[in-house]
């Protein structure tokens, strides 16, 4: 597992290279999932796919109550050719994990439940793409860390001990005052050490 700062400033490079069109979330994880397919070193026509879990409170008809306690969510992948994301601009990369939310309904959402009450919770990803074909991401940069207080002062950052799940990134606000993000992300060692030697990738 490495953690990788996304200052504001890399992020609205980001956002200019994707046409100002695309939130923060759809930026970060197209270029995340660009870089690190070209990392793991796909032949182009292989199928790789983005996770990404979509919060659906709001997105089902009608919207869950303000007051509701619970899990609300789905699982949506965008898939692409591996050669496809090496070759085309971010734009077209932020697009599709775009559009593979905005598929996210109320049809789509009591679909996904009636397949969990067929296959089961640990079928999910035995049915997708496999590992080392797909990435994901969970949390949100937006969740207010920093105004936790459980009596010993505000946090400095906040951290997962470990991540099992190759492929997984987990987003982290950086900090309380710059606007920066920390992303989380696991990968098998020789893949992680490409990746952090892309200065495209650490320095978009």
């Amino acid at each position: 597992m490495n953690t990788f700062l996304f200052t504001k400033d890399m992020v609205e490079t980001l956002k200019r290279q994707a046409g100002g069109a695309n939130t923060t979330y759809e930026v970060i994880c197209a270029h995340i999932w660009r870089h690190t397919t070209k990392a793991r070193e796909h032949l182009d026509d292989k199928k790789v796919g983005f996770v990404s879990v979509v919060n659906m409170r709001e997105r089902i008809d009608p919207p869950l109550g303000k007051g509701y306690f619970g899990n609300a969510l789905m699982f949506t992948i965008a898939v692409a050719k591996a050669g496809e994301l090496k070759d085309e601009d971010l734009v077209v990369t932020a697009q599709r994990i775009h559009r593979s939310i905005r598929s996210c309904n109320s049809v789509k959402f009591y679909s996904w439940l009636h397949w969990l009450e067929i296959y089961g919770g640990d079928a999910i990803f035995e049915r997708c793409l496999p590992n080392g074909a797909r990435i994901g991401a969970s949390s949100s940069h937006n969740f207010p860390i920093f105004k936790l207080n459980f009596g010993w002062g505000k946090p400095l950052a906040c951290r997962i001990p470990s991540m099992d799940d190759v492929g997984k990134i987990v987003f982290f606000p950086g900090d309380d005052i710059h606007g920066n993000i920390d992303v989380l992300l696991t990968l098998p060692t020789h893949v992680m050490r490409r990746l952090e030697s892309d200065d495209m990738f650490v320095n978009p």
